[in-house]
């Protein structure tokens, strides 16, 4: 007797929000590493962009979390779907906390360990995108988990190098101004950490 298998389709719909909010992320990542290669002049533009790609970044969410509650069932769990989104969402959150940071306090001399910083978080960003549109290789997720890890881990001894050089210019008004900066951008780090830490998770329960 032929024994035949019914697979119940899973929706894809939350991959595809999270691969959307992974563009999102990215664009405003562009938009903050070209607020910090442009003059003053260009802020008000720049960071209407900026709140835009928030706004977005917030719908985006918004929907996923619609998505949850009405899709029976999906890819993958709910409560996977709401931690990536989560993570996603306030990485956007905390790059356009830093777009405010430069304009509130004028920062028109930036460290260049801040460009450093923001080249990590475009890579763990694009890592992003590799994930959420190449769901279906384990193999591919671990290598690009594994490598926003490491991603994080050079983030913070940057971050420590930069602390480093804020004390020893002596100013504390730099130091100040510095510290605000390192602080968001090491949120974005923050967030994508989780995220990668998440998608090690889901590699070794899907394994």
């Amino acid at each position: 007797m032929i024994k035949i298998r019914f697979r119940v389709p899973r929706e894809s719909a939350g991959i595809e929000l999270l691969a959307d909010l992974s563009r999102e992320l990215v664009s405003a990542v562009q938009t903050l590493s070209e607020m910090l290669g442009s003059s003053r002049d260009e802020d008000a533009r720049l960071v209407e962009a900026m709140h835009a790609s928030e706004g977005r970044s917030n719908e985006l969410f918004f929907r996923l979390l619609a998505t949850m509650r009405s899709s029976i069932i999906n890819r993958l769990p709910r409560e996977d779907l709401y931690i990536l989104g989560g993570s996603l969402n306030g990485a956007v959150e905390a790059l356009a906390t830093a777009a405010d940071v430069v304009v509130a306090f004028s920062l028109t001399h930036q460290s260049p360990r801040a460009a450093e910083l923001l080249e990590i978080i475009q890579r763990m960003s694009d890592n992003c995108i590799k994930v959420f549109t190449s769901f279906e290789s384990l193999d591919d997720l671990e290598d690009v988990w594994v490598d926003s890890l490491r991603l994080a881990k050079r983030a913070e001894h940057t971050r420590i190098a930069w602390l480093k050089e804020m004390i020893d210019s002596g100013s504390p008004l730099t130091v100040n101004k510095q510290k605000l900066m390192a602080e968001r951008l090491m949120a974005v780090v923050t967030h994508l950490r989780a995220l990668s830490m998440h998608v090690g998770e889901i590699v070794i329960r899907e394994s």
